[in-house]
């Protein structure tokens, strides 16, 4: 059951109409109204009224337990705090769930990392609306990736970006000119893990080391990572020592 469920379901079960309630806790009896059309929720404040008028927790008001006595994980109710966190959680779209838990998983460890006396994570705080991407500090062409194993963490940031595109798991930072004049030196390029890219798309490749951004030429029987910027020449694949990262997605 939703909040606004539990309140009514505890209303009918204790015979308290919606005016003697919006009376005891001081809220507006029209407010139900709007509760029921769900074009309104109860705030955190009241809540926690409705939790002391019932003699309930706001977990259980919350849906986080089904016992209305302890709370599901400590065995006691909420703070404020914590019930203002809940709360506001359930409302936001899955997106914006992922950055929230996101922010709290890396500051956890940013709290823990400092309490060790390790170098504190870096974060980037998420501007409004946007989005937090992993970004690794090692850029492409300057060395072998961090980024290319799955359960190593890497040297990275977490960083706001406006929207992240569909399958992308990272970004990168550029390095050089190479590919200009569609990706710049120190641009992030969003990265989509796959092992191939066809001939014409950019991607990221670890050849003989080395970590690079280029588009995969194909001509004379022969494959070559190419550049965008005509100063640089072709790159010939001349060996098997070549590994796709990914596929850069345009932003």
């Amino acid at each position: 059951m939703t909040t606004i469920e539990r309140v009514f379901a505890l209303m009918k079960q204790r015979g308290v109409t919606q005016y003697r309630l919006s009376k005891d806790i001081g809220i507006s009896e029209g407010v139900f109204s709007s509760w029921k059309k769900n074009t309104q929720k109860p705030s955190t404040d009241v809540v926690i009224k409705v939790a002391e008028y019932f003699n309930v927790t706001t977990d259980y008001l919350l849906g986080v337990t089904e016992n209305p006595e302890t709370s599901a994980a400590t065995g006691r109710d909420h703070s404020k705090d914590e019930t203002d966190l809940v709360f506001t959680y359930r409302q936001l779209t899955p997106n914006s769930k992922q950055i929230v838990l996101t922010v709290a998983q890396m500051e956890l460890r940013h709290v823990r990392a400092t309490a060790q006396g390790e170098t504190p994570i870096k974060i980037i705080p998420p501007k409004k609306h946007g989005e937090l991407l992993k970004v690794y500090n090692q850029p492409a062409a300057a060395g072998y990736g961090t980024y290319l194993s799955d359960d190593c963490d890497g040297d990275y940031e977490m960083v706001s970006v406006p929207s992240i595109p569909v399958g992308v798991e990272f970004g990168i930072r550029i390095q050089g000119d190479s590919m200009e004049p569609r990706i710049s030196d120190g641009e992030i390029v969003y990265v989509k893990r796959q092992p191939a890219v066809e001939i014409g798309e950019i991607g990221i490749f670890i050849y003989n080391g080395e970590a690079y951004c280029k588009k995969l030429a194909y001509r004379d029987n022969y494959y070559y990572l190419r550049s965008l910027n005509s100063e640089y020449e072709d790159i010939p694949i001349s060996s098997d020592d070549i590994y796709c990262v990914g596929k850069v997605v345009p932003g």
